[in-house]
């Protein structure tokens, strides 16, 4: 869609847009924070670079760090609250991004159509169940 049909839509699309657009930039900087503090926490010899290539290659990059991070090293010291909360972001908006293209038609209203409600349910269910898999595990 042309920049210049996005000023054809009525007011309340284009305020979607908006929304959506502005949520998923703070989504994408949540990931490479998180990937950031668990890279630092893990004492990598670069966590800003895993940062910035989480944010630049958003869609796979994070995939591949949450892949190798167990050769990086353990964590220093166990996840916090705060931890469990981006990582719970992560997971479910990557949850909810396959979900949707397997499910949805390839046109972005459709999927932000999906994704809208499919993000309010898969986040707190990640955050739910990282904090069950840490309790499980003795981990504060």
């Amino acid at each position: 869609m042309p920049v210049g049909a996005i000023t054809e839509l009525p007011a309340r699309y284009q305020a979607l847009i908006g929304i959506w657009v502005v949520l998923i930039a703070g989504l994408i900087l949540a990931v490479g924070y998180w990937v950031y503090r668990d890279a630092a926490f893990r004492e990598s010899t670069n966590p800003l670079g895993w940062a910035i290539a989480s944010v630049v290659g958003f869609q796979i990059v994070p995939v591949i760090y949450t892949l190798v991070r167990g050769r990086i090293g353990p964590r220093r010291e166990p996840p916090s609250r705060f931890d469990r909360t981006l990582s719970a972001a992560a997971v479910g908006i990557a949850a909810t991004f396959v979900i949707g293209a397997l499910v949805t038609p390839p046109d972005p209203f459709s999927q932000v159509a999906f994704a809208t409600p499919a993000v309010l349910v898969v986040i707190p269910a990640a955050y739910a169940y990282a904090t069950y898999r840490d309790r499980t595990a003795g981990v504060n």
